[in-house]
């Protein structure tokens, strides 16, 4: 699990990361709301079966997709599901 120090650091160094489940993606935006403190992060997902913008947050009201020309989108998580830093292939 990635703190929130990290997530800025992933963030302004570009680099794509990992969710807890697989996914890949780079992560453009990161939203804390007071006063419960909740931390919710906006990661661009490129090259997934999925379209437009997702929320995986119970919480918060569901966000309805938008159609993309491709299928790539961005989605909302919580900090605690994004695991890390992505290790990318060199081939």
């Amino acid at each position: 699990m990635a703190t929130l120090r990290h997530i800025h650091r992933y963030m302004n160094e570009r680099r794509a990361i990992v969710l807890s489940d697989g996914r890949v993606g780079k992560i453009s935006r990161v939203d804390t709301f007071f006063p419960k403190n909740e931390t919710v992060v906006t990661v661009w997902l490129k090259d997934t079966g999925e379209s437009g913008i997702a929320s995986a947050l119970g919480g918060h009201p569901p966000i309805t997709p938008a159609p993309m020309s491709t299928a790539s989108g961005l989605v909302r998580v919580g900090l605690d599901d994004v695991v890390g830093p992505a290790e990318l292939d060199a081939s």
